[in-house]
């Protein structure tokens, strides 16, 4: 979701489970990993530099879409360059 930050959505969770847990069930929430949202412009460099290298090995131009994943050094990597 669109600025939704993790530290507040792991304490909501964290909340959510509480609070639906059975009375005679102790419950605990651990996050093993995750990351803010980062959202990549489609006309940074980059996105040419992968079209014209997957143009070259497929013979085929590529199609920029939107998409949505867990993977948590893509924040650091779209902030890089930005001190």
């Amino acid at each position: 979701m669109p600025n939704q930050k993790l530290a507040t959505v792991e304490k909501q969770l964290r909340a959510a489970v509480q609070r639906l847990a059975p009375k005679y069930v102790t419950a605990t929430v651990r996050f093993l990993h995750g990351a803010d949202p980062a959202q990549i412009k489609l006309d940074h460099p980059a996105f040419k530099l992968l079209g014209e290298a997957f143009k070259e090995v497929t013979g085929r131009a590529s199609v920029p879409a939107r998409a949505g994943g867990s993977i948590p050094v893509v924040p650091a990597l779209a902030s890089a360059g930005r001190r």
